[in-house]
């Protein structure tokens, strides 16, 4: 394999353990939501988390701060880059966090409010306004280091504020402040963080030296991620809004966060990818021979993916045996078809890259959009038929069709030859892997899963083992 693999492997792997320790908080905080809250309260606190990363992605220029940033004619003007980029997110969060919240009662179908609690809950809408404040901050020094290739200072940030998070909403939920802690604890957790940032790279932050032609070229380059990733949010989190409507009841909507909530592994996987993926095809981006590194890491990327996706299905059981109870048992059914939907997510996302490099990014947004409004419609028709099972089959039809779509289109702009006999190889392999899977789920005693799926998951390792070797050869 000739493409950097330890550089980029590197990268990888200490972003891996950031997001691995930031995900284990907010694995272990399942159970303690559920047990503390309840099943309703913890479908309210889901619910607010997603708005929270809706409104965050309006301020995400990071795109346009990647590439302006590698730009050769524009290094000497680097400096304003990120002042630019922080002024933008303060002006939006002055102007959105009133709005929002004034207006907070808009979004109040959404959550489970029992009588009298209507002040929890917006108070809760509040802190978790307004955490969007210091979220700008570490999110500005975060992919300062990011694109440095600094990964060891970016992974401090994101430790940091998991952990304080985590000790404050343990600590604030358990003195009685219900789910208005949670928020409050993310908030002071966000803040401590941010404070300790700009005592550690204070001279980044110079406002002094933005610049409102900067923003616009941010903005230019970047309104393209800005619609792909709201849709891609739109693909995988509708079901949720969607379900407070037609599912029968919250429980039900419990189910679906929770399922959601325990492909964590893979979202960690695809994120962890994504944030070296970014820094390291743009630094190559130059060289003569670019375009095979590019496809030998898709193979890469993929025969991990199949293996990561395959191994937490095993281990679905104990995860609901260990952060749940007997109530969530059904999320083993809609599991499969969010985890298959997590792999295509990555699939879509690293064939994209050709359209990113001619910048043809308005095709990766189209496709995006078009699988955003499936999702909704195949939602309102599907939960309605299947319930909760209806929210998977029409998340994973979604991410089928962008996917089809970005590879039309990436590979009509920009051709890399991709190895897909090989690919579709290892394709074959985990569809037998997911048919066994579903088999066993469908037909087997939940008890019996505990020793049945482990024997699979190891056939299935050894099976893709012996493809590691050409892999590496091939290349």
């Amino acid at each position: 394999m000739t493409f950097r693999f330890s550089s980029f492997s590197k990268d990888t792997f200490v972003y891996g353990i950031g997001s691995l320790f930031s995900r284990l908080f907010a694995f272990f905080l399942i159970p303690f939501y559920i047990q503390s809250l309840g099943s309703e309260f913890y479908s309210n606190v889901v619910i607010l988390q997603l708005v929270f990363t809706f409104v965050s992605y309006f301020l995400a220029l990071n795109s346009g701060v990647f590439y302006y940033y590698y730009e050769p004619k524009f290094i000497e003007s680097r400096s304003t880059i990120f002042s630019s980029w922080i002024l933008y997110q303060f002006i939006f969060l002055f102007l959105a966090i009133p709005f929002f919240y004034l207006n907070w009662h808009v979004f109040d179908f959404l959550f489970y409010i029992p009588k009298g609690m209507s002040g929890l809950i917006q108070e809760s809408f509040f802190y978790m306004l307004l955490s969007l404040v210091p979220y700008v901050i570490n999110t500005t020094y975060y992919n300062f280091y990011r694109i440095e290739r600094k990964p060891g200072n970016a992974v401090i940030i994101t430790l940091l504020e998991a952990l304080l998070s985590f000790v404050f909403i343990f600590y604030l939920v358990n003195r009685g402040l219900s789910i208005k802690g949670v928020f409050l604890g993310i908030f002071i957790g966000r803040l401590l963080t941010s404070v300790v940032s700009f005592i550690i790279s204070k001279n980044l932050i110079k406002l002094d030296q933005f610049s409102f032609t900067t923003i616009k070229r941010l903005m230019a380059y970047s309104w393209p991620y800005l619609l792909i990733s709201v849709f891609y949010w739109i693909i995988s989190h509708i079901d949720k809004f969607i379900g407070t409507q037609l599912l029968s009841n919250r429980n039900d909507v419990a189910v679906l966060a929770f399922t959601s909530q325990i492909t964590l592994p893979i979202v960690v996987l695809v994120d962890v990818i994504r944030q070296a993926f970014g820094p390291y095809v743009m630094s190559i981006r130059g060289e003569s021979n670019s375009v095979k590194h590019y496809s030998e890491l898709f193979s890469f990327v993929v025969y991990i993916t199949f293996i990561a996706s395959a191994l937490l299905l095993v281990i679905a059981p104990y995860l609901i045996k260990i952060l749940a109870n007997d109530q969530f048992i059904s999320a083993m059914v809609i599991f499969p078809l969010l985890v298959g939907s997590s792999v295509l997510g990555l699939v879509s996302n690293q064939l994209s890259l050709g359209l990113n490099l001619v910048r043809k990014n308005q095709y990766i947004a189209m496709a995006v959009i078009f699988g955003g409004v499936i999702g909704i419609v195949s939602n309102n028709y599907f939960q309605l038929w299947w319930g909760v099972v209806g929210a998977g089959w029409a998340q994973l039809v979604s991410y089928l069709i962008v996917t089809g779509l970005i590879y039309w289109k990436s590979n009509k702009y920009y051709k890399i030859e991709y190895d897909w006999k090989w690919i579709l190889k290892m394709t074959i392999y985990f569809l037998l892997f997911i048919g066994i899977y579903a088999y066993l789920v469908f037909s087997q005693a939940y008890s019996e899963l505990f020793w049945k799926l482990p024997i699979l998951g190891v056939g299935f390792v050894l099976l893709m083992m012996f493809d590691l070797k050409r892999l590496f050869k091939k290349n």
